[in-house]
């Protein structure tokens, strides 16, 4: 099949019930209809996800998004009209449209419309003969790496699911990190997620001060908030560079295993068990790279992971957002 009878397909199968994996502009999705609730369930099913974290609707236009919208305020009609297609996702009041399943049961949901070529596609068609409306997280098991090819997604998922399900071929996760999360809930809009879509860029953008996502508030649970996420099988480690030479030379003596590190530079430590390779110096780059990275090196069973800690710019704050939740703690 070429790609459009590829997506014509997967309309049909998004119809029937099925689940179809498709590629964003950030990872590897897993969508169901967003208006079947037993569709929906599978996806809390196939990706062992707690019931209590919601998921994110896709949409092909603002219109649609605001069919499931309570009240769509003047700043989403701003960022939507600048920023959508692409990787920011908003939270917002909900209404009664969609099952409380896919809100983890909270007032509020969250939105997007992606800018990838081959989802774009998959909204718009199946906006013709369905609901339109395609809730997907992304397409692992909850709190393991994200994906960000067909190779990985196939490995990760393939074997959870069925001949009634449907994995969409593309290489197109531009960025390779998840979806910058806005609340839109209170006066306030604050980054509930940092991700693709930089703080500063929001702010220049609208004229606007996002607030400061305060972990004692009450904010919504979004994707990706858990403590733990985003981990590979094998221990991972992020050290500053003076921490990382002594805890890399501990493990040598303690072990006859076969380490990796990943940084800036090498360390000055020569060993046939520690594998080295020098990460991408931009921040864009790196976040591109760095889930490809976790599932190659767990397909490749070292006994540890060492990454170099990045630098703690605002550019790099995605990246450090999920590399500290996926590391050991």
């Amino acid at each position: 099949m070429n790609i459009d009878q590829e997506i014509e397909f997967a309309v049909q199968t998004l119809c029937k019930g099925g689940l179809v994996v498709f590629p964003t502009e950030t990872v590897f999705g897993i969508g169901a209809d967003a208006v079947n609730p037993e569709a929906v369930d599978r996806i809390f099913q196939v990706k062992k996800r707690p019931r209590n974290h919601p998921l994110i609707v896709h949409v092909p236009s603002i219109l649609l998004a605001k069919k499931i919208i309570k009240d769509w305020p003047e700043m989403a009609e701003k960022i939507a009209k600048k920023l959508w297609p692409g990787p920011i996702t908003l939270v917002l009041k909900k209404n009664n449209f969609l099952s409380d399943i896919i809100s983890g049961g909270q007032d509020t949901i969250a939105v997007r419309m992606p800018s990838n070529p081959i989802a774009k596609k998959l909204l718009h068609e199946f906006s013709k003969k369905g609901s339109g409306l395609i809730v997907a997280p992304s397409a692992n098991i909850f709190g393991s790496v994200s994906n960000t090819s067909f190779f990985d997604v196939n490995k990760s998922i393939g074997n959870r699911l069925t001949d009634k399900d449907f994995i969409l071929d593309g290489e197109g996760c531009f960025y390779g990190v998840e979806s910058t999360i806005v609340d839109l809930t209170n006066s306030k809009a604050r980054i509930l997620r940092p991700g693709s879509v930089s703080k500063s860029l929001i702010e220049s953008s609208f004229d606007i001060k996002l607030s400061e996502n305060d972990k004692k508030c009450n904010a919504p649970t979004v994707s990706g908030s858990s403590l733990k996420h985003y981990s590979p099988n094998t221990p991972l480690y992020v050290l500053a560079r003076k921490e990382m030479v002594l805890a890399v030379k501990k493990r040598l003596l303690s072990s006859s295993k076969n380490f990796f590190f990943w940084g800036f530079s090498f360390l000055p430590i020569t060993s046939g068990r520690l594998h080295q390779q020098i990460a991408p110096l931009q921040s864009f780059d790196y976040a591109k790279e760095l889930y490809l990275k976790l599932n190659h090196l767990d397909n490749k069973k070292y006994d540890t992971i060492f990454f170099e800690s990045p630098p703690t710019s605002e550019e790099w704050e995605a990246v450090n957002d999920r590399l500290n939740r996926a590391k050991n703690q």
